[in-house]
């Protein structure tokens, strides 16, 4: 490559339009006062001529000549978005993508959501009633846990998810799940949690009933009704202590042997030791199962309406030839996982030697899957 050219190996990635502006207009500005010998350009003129072993007389001719080849080419400076690289990209696989090559690209995610919505609105009397359903028993929930009761507001909420890159695989995998097997697999998450109650209630209710049968009262115990009087209580009424293994002062009576003044009923209290061991070992072994049915079942109908309007999206983007700018990287990543970097720098006509990145935390982890491919094929040539 001409040395005067040597700029169009350079690919600097920034993350807003406005910044990518900054960066080329700082670039030519640096450019011009070395041309021009600026003396407010001095020190980095003397760093420049230390790194490249060049005198002064040198750097300034060629930072004039850098300068026109870049304003004749200024096409061929690549400092760009990340969002624009990616398109580029994109544009130049499009027939292997199998996209149209005049589709649009629509920057504004709520815009898509609110025509997405709009029209799953709009096909509930129409549409299966499995969806109308789904949505009846969304807005339910919605209202039982104190949440706005405007249901278009709370479902163009949730469709969010359908724009965060991480929850995209999975998205994905639920338009592939038929309601029917979802509703099989929320009666099975119920009776999971069911079946575990009520392990966890039996253990209390016969360890209360003991207690009952022994003529003794929150009085005799600990701490009274806040102990562990209270902790088999709860558990015997079908409902869970605030602290469901047992608060500080249930610890104190079990392993400091802190059961009251008048409490001298050695054989219940290793009766009452046992069963609260029996319910702690419960939640030791099956507390996570049982968290994690309680989260699926508390967004059941999320999952349900989150893959709908995921297929709404995509019947969106296809009859009006949009893509929407979010893809470009779910696109560029089935690229990556096909072809080579070299033929990635190839097909968008391209050879990049050095690779900078501003602001590198606000990089997803997608957007960093696809980079690095490249990167490490620039690593490599030099």
């Amino acid at each position: 490559r001409n040395p005067v050219q040597s700029y169009q190996g350079i690919l600097a990635i920034t993350f807003t339009n406005k910044a990518a502006a900054e960066m080329k207009n700082r670039i030519l500005e640096a450019l011009e006062g070395i041309s021009k010998g600026d003396k407010e350009h001095n020190l980095l003129q003397k760093e420049l001529c230390l790194a490249t072993a060049k005198t002064e007389e040198q750097l300034i001719q060629d930072a004039g000549l850098i300068l026109r080849n870049m304003l004749h080419n200024y096409s061929d400076i690549s400092v760009c978005t990340i969002d624009s690289f990616v398109h580029r990209i994109v544009r130049s696989f499009a027939h292997d993508l199998r996209l149209s090559m005049s589709f649009d690209i629509e920057m504004d995610s709520k815009k898509l959501m609110h025509d997405a919505v709009e029209l799953l609105l709009d096909r509930l009397n129409e549409s299966d009633a499995q969806i109308t359903q789904a949505v009846l028993e969304f807005a339910e929930t919605k209202i039982e846990d104190g949440k706005s009761w405007n249901i278009e507001f709370e479902i163009q909420k949730l469709g969010k998810e359908l724009f965060v890159d991480e929850a995209m695989p999975y998205i994905q995998q639920l338009s592939f799940v038929e309601f029917d097997k979802m509703r099989e697999a929320k009666s099975a998450l119920h009776a999971q949690m069911k079946l575990f109650e009520q392990k966890v209630y039996a253990e209390g209710k016969k360890a209360f009933q003991l207690i009952l049968n022994s003529g003794l009262t929150s009085k005799d115990f600990h701490r009274g009704t806040t102990g562990i009087f209270s902790f088999f209580q709860s558990y015997s009424e079908d409902k869970f202590p605030s602290n469901r293994i047992g608060n500080s002062w249930v610890q104190e009576t079990i392993y400091q042997d802190k059961w009251g003044k008048n409490f001298a009923d050695e054989a219940l209290k290793d009766k009452l030791i046992e069963s609260y061991h029996r319910i702690v070992s419960l939640w030791q072994t099956d507390c996570k199962d049982y968290y994690l049915a309680d989260l699926l079942l508390k967004n059941f109908y999320s999952f349900i309406l989150l893959a709908d309007l995921q297929k709404l999206l995509e019947e969106i983007k296809k009859d009006n030839n949009i893509l929407y700018i979010g893809d470009f990287h779910h696109k560029v990543f089935e690229i990556v996982k096909e072809q080579d970097a070299p033929v990635i720098y190839e097909r968008i006509g391209e050879k990049y030697d050095n690779i900078l990145i501003d602001e590198f935390q606000d990089t997803s982890v997608i957007q960093w899957q696809n980079l690095l491919p490249l990167i490490e094929n620039s690593q490599f040539k030099n």
